[in-house]
């Protein structure tokens, strides 16, 4: 996409293209930049531009009406903005607040929520960044590591890792999941375990088939 320190990338599309996020850390151009694709996965010339200076961390997706970013530094704050279709903005950046921290997944979306994970907990936000709901600690009695959100359409589901020491000495890895309405409420009292397997690495992703759920990891 460009040359340099890139990192953190993001991608999105809206149906008719596809747009791209990431962070810059070559100095002299520090921040968080977008740029379009064409369908070959090159740039479009003229797309790309400087989102937001110095930033850090970046998230983008796309909500079913307009893209919506995030972005900040390692601190507290967080800053977000909307953009058309055509990578207009539709609004001027402004500061979210969070309680737990930085997203540490993708954004899911069901209708006009968005559910993403912040810190230990669900965050639900609407379609301009605004967050609705921050409920409690998806696991309060275990860890939780390299957590994901996805949708069936009708329910949230959160997904992670928990690392269990076995006597042998080996480590094995427990995937958890816990349901949530589209507006963050907990449909399960406690967290359900989905399989136990050998040490697994933290990069998976999931997707949802039409009546499963796929996990793939290493």
């Amino acid at each position: 996409i460009a040359d340099g320190s890139q990192g953190s990338s993001q991608m999105a599309t809206s149906g008719s293209e596809t747009l791209v996020a990431w962070i810059d850390g070559t100095p002299g151009r520090n921040g968080a930049y977008i740029a379009a694709l064409a369908d070959d996965g090159t740039r479009i010339e003229g797309t790309q531009r400087l989102l937001a200076e110095d930033a850090q961390r970046i998230l983008l997706t796309w909500t079913g009406q307009s893209y919506l970013a995030f972005w900040g530094d390692f601190g507290s704050s967080v800053e977000t903005m909307t953009l058309d279709g055509e990578r207009r903005p539709l609004s001027s950046p402004r500061t979210v607040l969070l309680q737990s921290g930085w997203f540490t997944s993708s954004i899911a979306w069901i209708a006009e929520h968005g559910a993403v994970i912040s810190g230990r907990r669900l965050t639900v936000i609407d379609r301009q960044g605004n967050v609705i709901r921050q409920g409690g600690d998806v696991s309060p009695s275990s860890m939780v590591v390299a957590d994901r959100v996805a949708t069936d359409g009708q329910s949230f589901f959160v997904f992670w890792h928990a690392q269990v020491d076995q006597p042998d000495g080996n480590v094995m890895t427990d995937i958890f999941v816990r349901r949530y309405t589209a507006t963050g409420e907990a449909l399960d009292a406690m967290p359900a375990l989905v399989l136990r397997a050998p040490r697994l690495s933290e990069e998976w992703a999931d997707a949802f088939g039409g009546d499963r759920f796929a996990l793939v990891t290493t």
